[in-house]
């Protein structure tokens, strides 16, 4: 799945949600997508800036899109699960 395909189903889902607008895509698959936009990220870093906000938002998809159920690792914050193949770390 492109990344702006991933965005858009991510900002679809997460209508309404109020962790939406504080999180971003970061590292690696930001990268790839500018050096070539077709390509298709296997993982993705998503930073978001609230407090324990990757496990938040983690729960969030998992609720309301599927995919894996959130690994979550509580002593920092953070949170990882799979989506339609693709590997969200948080």
């Amino acid at each position: 799945m492109k990344l702006v395909n991933l965005r858009a189903m991510l900002a679809d889902g997460l209508a309404g949600s109020p962790l939406i607008n504080h999180a971003y895509f970061a590292g690696g698959c930001v990268r790839d997508y500018l050096l070539d936009p077709q390509s298709q990220p296997h993982d993705v870093d998503i930073a978001v800036e609230l407090e324990n906000g990757g496990a938040l938002l983690a729960e969030e998809i998992h609720q309301r899109l599927g995919g894996s159920v959130p690994v979550v690792y509580n002593a920092f914050g953070t949170a990882s699960l799979v989506l339609d193949g693709v590997r969200m770390e948080f």
